[in-house]
């Protein structure tokens, strides 16, 4: 294993002695791979070392999914003596017989960033494939794995090399030079003029002044974001700003020549700024970059290293970074962060073991590359590897005997055999990757034919029709038709909302949130004592604005008499919403916390309790008025003896549950790949796959990723001993500072005129169903229409419900309560609502028609909304959009 930072010539470290033995042995076939997570890591490497083989009389080729048929056909008839791949391409050439044998002759395997494979189910997928590498060669291959932000390395060395082998761990001599600072630029008046124009809040348009001010200060800046969706918004909005400065955008939704096409152009020095993703976060060579800008907190201390390597990508040269951040809590988290990548403090993390969806992939997609597969042999390869060497015999029978019985594969039991046949074979063309499936649609570009990238299946029927516009690869477009599977497009100059991609948010570890908390008591002790804030936060690499911003917060904080929750203290906070629970603890725990408090508060009074949270904050709300002592309740209740058991149990009631069962499903091979997940509701799958390894897999995948057990009950215990203090509270400044509280793009607030008009457009324009309460006639009608219709054409009544034409229970159970028939507990929730919006009709007239076509508005948010008195329908149209906002943030909890 070889630790070094980025740039100090890992690769070259490794390949030289490696090509060297190759040229002087002789052996025909595959005799040296190097597996990387990202295909540009390949091509560039096939780049980097072409000339090195060359030179020396051996060949090199690249397979992975983009290569094409000639070249894949060339190598399995002549293998090259090189072969840069991914852990995926590795997988089907176990298929292939004249591939298999040329693997046999691999002596050496290169496993690049190996810490990004340490964690997930790709690792383990590689995990297995270099176990049966080893069984298909004969001997023990050597490994060489490289990594520049390794923590625990001793437990990836033992993940890269299985059980039982000595690993050497190498170090460079030599540590890498950082220069961080975190910056928070202080809003101007232009500022403010020009987040109208461009649809955001005056504090991003602070930065994205910034980010034009250094790019007259440094020839060449990659910009890391978060998010796809990130990367969109910030990429058009800097062309707005200033349509020559040359801007590209690189993620992984664009199409691969149009990635290509980026990295020449910044490798040429054509671009000068790339927003990007992680796609460009490893360590390929994209060229001389001076400065690396990280919009808002990296979240990990490894992430951020990771990116600012990019700059100053050479032995003695300094990485700079700086992190441009929009609110207290994010310059604060920064400023940890970059503190810890400073000392080299990464955070701690641990592999999953005994992943029972790689399990059964790994079963299926053996059986079905051998002719017959030995039980024993399967054992022996998975007692050889790192993720279930240690797992017992009979878990791996369970999940034999489930793929059995669903006829996946066919298990000998006198023989000790296990055969694929037909359904193993269309499983394993189907499930090659473990990458999680996101239903995507191509986007065409109609003047050029080319494919310029891809979204969400989600998104395109949730948003698109044709006319409608978007933006994607930085710059809008306009839908010209929607297709099965891609829909064409063509440029125009308007802006139009961003793409929602699949994905989570990364989260903020524990050591990271709780060192925030540490340093909010500090400061506001200083605060309190009359002692210094600034001397306090100076060992942070903070500007002079990023203290400033922290400090100005905490001090309206603790002048309006609220205490700040930190390392020592919990707030509870009593809003209009429901509760928010401040607490210094990170993503993962109080995401843990939430959803125990939740449980069992839902179960005590039986309503519904729904949670949101971010690594400071835990958000509930429901349809029963929370009080504070609820929480109390919730603390002193929650089992923490039990934990590991009662959390299972809260997740079967869970629609995140539904999502990972869909998933894990699909890769057991119970369910198609191109199964619709709107035919499975959550309780047909638990009813299906109750007490299953599908179900028993979902669970643990959850709790691994999304949740910390230890430190929530950690949290909980020092609570009940008194060493955390409860404060109860009203809401306080900090809390309605986070960004789980508010959304900085397109905010209503802050839109610009042509969203406003477009949105108003949508709510004027809208098809409902003016439903009479009295005789049941029916006008189709939209917003504009309804400003002539006074009452109903039959019988004059004033209740007209407007029904949005495509609920068709709601028009169902309108009918059958006019008709006086009788109506289920659904239905007659539905009569009830159908009934107020009539009120609110009669009441309003039109205007009552445009908030109730507002996404997820319904007639009593309708009605707060309209009991507020309004200039114009302008300001009608911002307070629905704002209610819109609020219901997308927070209908995933609603499902």
């Amino acid at each position: 294993l070889i630790i070094a930072p980025t740039g100090f010539g890992k690769t070259e470290a490794v390949f030289a002695p490696l090509l060297q033995k190759l040229h002087e042995g002789d052996g025909e076939g595959i005799r040296l791979l190097y597996i990387a997570p990202l295909r540009a890591l390949n091509r560039d490497i096939l780049e980097r070392m072409e000339g090195w083989c060359s030179d020396l009389g051996l060949t090199i080729g690249v397979r992975h999914s983009d290569t094409t048929t000639t070249e894949r056909n060339r190598q399995a008839r002549r293998p090259p003596d090189v072969l840069v791949t991914t852990p995926e391409t590795l997988q089907i050439m176990f298929t292939g017989s004249r591939l298999r044998k040329g693997l046999a002759n691999v002596r050496h395997v290169i496993i690049d960033e190996v810490h990004e494979f340490y964690m997930d189910e790709r690792g383990a997928q590689l995990d297995m494939a270099l176990s049966r590498l080893d069984h298909l060669t004969g001997r023990r291959i050597q490994r060489i794995g490289l990594s520049a932000t390794v923590w625990d390395h001793s437990d990836v060395a033992r993940f890269m090399a299985g059980p039982g082998r000595e690993v050497d761990i190498i170090r460079g001599k030599w540590s890498k030079e950082h220069s961080f600072l975190v910056d928070s630029p202080a809003v101007v008046e232009k500022d403010i003029e020009r987040a109208r124009e461009l649809g955001c809040t005056p504090k991003v348009a602070s930065v994205l002044r910034r980010v034009v001010e250094l790019s007259s200060e440094y020839r060449s800046i990659l910009l890391f974001v978060n998010s796809r969706d990130l990367a969109e918004a910030l990429t058009t909005r800097l062309r707005a700003i200033d349509d020559q400065l040359p801007v590209g955008i690189h993620h992984g939704s664009l199409s691969r020549e149009a990635r290509m096409d980026m990295e020449r152009e910044f490798k040429a020095g054509s671009i000068r700024i790339m927003v990007c993703t992680s796609s460009m976060e490893l360590g390929m060579d994209i060229g001389a970059v001076d400065l690396v800008i990280q919009f808002k907190s990296p979240k990990e201390v490894s992430r951020l290293l990771q990116r600012a390597g990019r700059a100053g990508h050479r032995i003695g040269d300094v990485s700079r970074c700086i992190i441009l951040t929009t609110e207290a809590d994010d310059v604060l988290e920064a400023g940890v962060i970059a503190n810890l990548a400073l000392r080299g403090r990464l955070e701690a993390v641990k592999a999953r073991e005994g992943i029972l969806s790689v399990l059964a992939n790994q079963i299926i997609s053996t059986a079905s590359s051998e002719k017959e597969l030995h039980l024993e042999d399967l054992l022996e390869m998975l007692r050889n590897t790192y993720t279930f060497g240690s797992m017992d015999p009979e878990r791996v029978m369970g999940v034999i005997t489930y793929l059995h019985r669903n006829r996946i594969i066919y298990f000998d039991e006198e023989n000790s055999t296990i055969r694929g046949g037909r359904n193993a074979r269309e499983y394993f063309h189907e499930n090659i990757s473990m990458i999680p499936d996101e239903r995507v649609m191509l986007i065409r570009d109609l003047s050029t034919r080319k494919i310029i990238g891809s979204l969400d299946m989600d998104f395109v029927l949730s948003n698109l029709e044709p006319f409608s516009k978007f933006i994607v690869r930085g710059q809008p477009w306009r839908v010209v038709d929607i297709g099965d599977e891609e829909i064409t497009v063509e440029p125009v100059s308007e802006l139009g909302p961003v793409p929602a991609w699949s994905g989570s948010d990364i989260p903020v570890p524990w050591e990271v949130a709780r060192e925030v908390g540490r340093i909010r008591r500090e400061v506001v002790r200083a605060l309190s004592s009359g002692g210094s804030a600034e001397e306090v936060l100076k060992g942070l690499p903070l500007s002079e604005s990023g203290v400033a911003e922290v400090v100005e917060l905490l001090e309206e904080q603790t002048r309006e008499g609220f205490e700040t929750p930190d390392d020592r203290i919990i707030t509870i906070e009593r809003g209009q919403e429901g509760i928010v629970i401040g607490c210094c603890s990170g993503t993962r725990v109080n995401e843990t916390l939430g959803r125990i408090f939740a449980s069992l508060i839902s179960a005590r009074y039986g309503g519904n309790v729904v949670m949101d949270h971010d690594p400071y904050r835990i958000l509930l709300m429901g349809d029963i008025r929370l009080k504070a002592g609820d929480i109390e309740w919730a603390l002193h209740h929650s089992p923490t003896e039990d934990m590991e058991h009662l959390v299972p149990v809260l997740l079967r009631n869970s629609p995140l549950l539904r999502w990972q069962m869909f998933h894990v499903a699909k890769k057991f091979g119970v369910l198609r790949k191109d199964e619709d997940p709107k035919r499975f509701p959550l309780r047909r799958l638990l009813t299906r796959w109750k007490d299953s390894p599908v179900m028993e897999e979902a669970i643990s995948k959850i709790i691994h990723e999304r949740m910390d057990l230890p430190h929530a009950r950690e949290i909980i215990e020092k609570v009940l001993d008194g060493d955390i203090e409860l404060v109860i509270q009203k809401v306080s400044p900090l809390t309605m500072s986070g960004s789980m509280m508010r959304r900085e793009f397109m905010t209503p607030e802050n839109a610009s005129s042509s969203v406003v008009t477009s949105v108003r457009e949508r709510l004027m324009t809208t098809p409902v169903r003016l439903t009479c309460m009295n005789c049941g006639s029916v006008l189709r009608a939209t917003a504009e229409r309804a400003k002539n219709i006074k009452g109903c054409y039959r019988c004059g009544s004033l209740l007209m419900a407007p029904i949005p034409s495509g609920d068709i229970r709601t028009r169902q159970a309108v009918e059958k309560g006019i008709a006086r028939k009788r109506l289920t507990e659904d239905e007659k929730k539905r009569f009830r609502a159908a009934m107020m919006a009539a009120e609110l009709f009669s009441e309003y007239g039109y205007r009552a028609v445009m908030a109730l076509s507002g996404r997820g508005v319904g007639p009593k948010t309708a009605g707060r909304i309209l009991e507020m008195v309004f200039a114009d329908e302008d300001e009608l149209t911002r307070k629905v959009f704002g209610e819109e906002i609020r219901y997308a943030r927070t209908r995933r909890f609603w499902d």
